[in-house]
């Protein structure tokens, strides 16, 4: 088994295993660098170019904190697991992004608490935002439908819709979640792939809300028996850890 890790130092925070890598610039909590890693070959890089993670302006929460992000590190029999922290007036956003020992996938949690004394709406919830490489031969969706150009669909939980790369002996990563989103694959922005909310998130004062699991998985031909017995497995594994005891001090409560 490829057991995942994590890094945090000399300005990259970095999460991956054998298969999979994510990094992240330290100080600007911006997203650099997402491999799909063929152990031996070498690895793909699937960024068109640098991204934002956690940014609160995806969440219509101004322009985002000026300070450092915080960033901590953890391990468990799950996977390898790093956590970003950051704030924007009474709201405090912590991203989880899990990689799993074993399996080509990265798994992305949200976390938003209203720290006011006032309700706080959130107009918007982008749980997932990827500036994807546009050289691909489409997208596909739930069905499995090929896309030329792009693709803005709702999809249920674990149903995910992929994007794929040409030229590169099909290459593909799925993009789902662990409850119904809605997806936007090139479209209405030509230049990411996101998942979110299908509406606004209300917030009353002091409630934590956790979002969905939402989760890339990365594969190699087209997605057939081997990414849906890869499913099986993350399906498997996050119910497992939903029903044990919380070892990372997230909150048990979902705020619908």
């Amino acid at each position: 088994m490829t057991r995942a890790w994590t890094r945090i130092d000399h300005g990259v925070a970095a999460v991956g295993n054998g298969l999979v890598e994510r990094r992240w610039s330290l100080f600007l909590g911006r997203l650099e660098e997402l491999h799909q890693v063929f152990p031996g070959r070498g690895y793909v890089e699937w960024l068109e170019g640098p991204g934002l993670d956690l940014d609160p302006a995806e969440f219509g929460a101004g322009e985002g904190p000026k300070t450092v992000p915080e960033w901590s590190e953890s391990c468990s029999a799950f996977g390898a697991q790093l956590t970003l922290r950051r704030m924007a007036g009474p709201l405090v956003f912590t991203m989880d992004i899990t990689v799993p020992h074993g399996l080509p996938a990265v798994i992305r949690e949200t976390r938003v608490l209203n720290a006011g004394s006032a309700p706080v709406t959130l107009p918007r919830v982008v749980l997932e935002s990827l500036p994807l490489r546009r050289d691909g031969a489409g997208v596909l969706d739930a069905d499995g439908v090929r896309h030329g150009d792009g693709l803005a669909v709702e999809a249920g939980a674990f149903v995910p819709v992929a994007a794929e790369l040409k030229g590169l002996g099909g290459i593909g990563m799925l993009l789902g979640a662990s409850a119904p989103l809605h997806y936007e694959l090139f479209s209405p922005d030509a230049a990411r792939c996101a998942a979110r909310l299908p509406g606004p998130l209300p917030l009353a004062p002091g409630r934590w809300w956790r979002s969905p699991a939402v989760f890339t998985v990365f594969y190699q031909g087209a997605p057939g028996a081997g990414t849906h017995r890869v499913l099986r497995e993350l399906a498997c594994l996050l119910e497992a850890r939903e029903r044990g005891p919380e070892t990372d001090g997230a909150p048990t409560e979902r705020v619908e």
